[in-house]
């Protein structure tokens, strides 16, 4: 409760020798590779007062971040063998981290700022030259070329520098009748082809995510430009309910009901969930906006709002479409 252990490298260690300047009780352990690691977990141990063979301590971890390599995995077995109790602390440090204070939000700011202005300035015009000019190219050159564009000061708002600017994931580029609404998906090495095209582009600024989805529409029929403007009416409405002491699932129930009542027919093309908090980690899994997620909304959070219908048939056309609309 009142000291810090820090078990690291010489590099990483003369890294973090300022940290025991700030006048926190920070301690930090230098392994050498040639000792075993249990020599060092031990100390920790001590330092901390912690008796491995008691059974009335509780240790916090994180149970789904499982790394690789000789140093974690001895770790890994200095727990099992501990009698320790363990909790998992993943929400907890989430739900700690998703407040964010003002200077936070600044940072997300401008993070969500050069999203807006590569997709503005670079990535719209170059998608109407590529329609204009009716060119071939594939999503997945167009997505290189994006991600090429985020190292060009150029298309960055004035005062922010390329060096704290890096993408959050590969830009993904989607058309042609098959679409996946994840930002885990990937752009394929298929020709863009001239009907919906949806783009996805994430941003870090100063290690603070922000993220835009957009779509493009190439002559498109009046039943699609109403599904658009659906969309964009339910993008107004969740952000409307993301409001302090509000449960996550509610704000999903507000949006997927006005779905059920004004296209029940595309229930099934619908996002399974509308969001999540953003910051440091781009999405905190156990703070999501779906049906499921009975956590409450905190002021100071961000969030990432993604609405989408995606493989939809829709009069006037022959390929499946897809309309999407998201931002930080």
């Amino acid at each position: 409760k009142t000291h810090a252990y820090i078990l690291t490298g010489k590099k990483k260690a003369d890294f973090l020798e300022p940290v025991k300047k700030s006048g926190l009780n920070v301690e930090i352990i230098v392994r050498n590779r040639d000792e075993p690691s249990s020599t060092r977990f031990e100390e920790i141990m001590h330092g901390a007062n912690f008796d491995t063979s008691r059974t009335d301590i509780t240790l916090g971890i994180f149970e789904k971040d499982r790394f690789g390599g000789p140093f974690a995995e001895s770790w890994y077995r200095f727990l099992e063998e501990s009698k320790f109790k363990k909790f998992d602390l993943s929400y907890a440090c989430a739900k700690l981290l998703a407040v964010k204070d003002e200077s936070e939000l600044s940072t997300v700011k401008v993070a969500a700022s050069i999203c807006s202005d590569l997709y503005t300035h670079f990535v719209k015009s170059k998608i109407l030259d590529i329609i204009d000019d009716e060119k071939t190219i594939r999503h997945s050159s167009l997505s290189h070329e994006i991600e090429n564009a985020l190292e060009n000061q150029k298309y960055h708002p004035k005062g922010t520098l390329v060096r704290d600017i890096e993408a959050c994931f590969p830009p993904i580029v989607q058309s042609g009748g098959k679409y996946n609404l994840k930002f885990s998906t990937s752009s394929e090495n298929t020709n863009i082809t001239f009907n919906c095209i949806i783009t996805f582009l994430g941003v870090r600024y100063k290690y603070y995510c922000s993220s835009i989805v957009r779509t493009l529409m190439v002559q498109p029929s009046d039943d699609l430009k109403k599904l658009y403007s659906f969309t964009l009416s339910l993008y107004d409405l969740a952000v409307c309910n993301l409001k302090p002491e509000t449960k996550f699932c509610n704000v999903y129930k507000a949006v997927l009901d006005s779905v059920k009542s004004n296209y029940p027919q595309f229930v099934e093309n619908f996002t399974r969930s509308i969001g999540f908090v953003t910051g440091l980690e781009f999405r905190e899994n156990s703070l999501i906006i779906d049906s499921k997620n009975v956590n409450q909304i905190e002021k100071g959070m961000v969030f990432t709002v993604l609405i989408g219908f995606q493989n939809v048939k829709v009069a006037g056309h022959r390929e499946l479409m897809c309309v999407a609309v998201g931002d930080t």
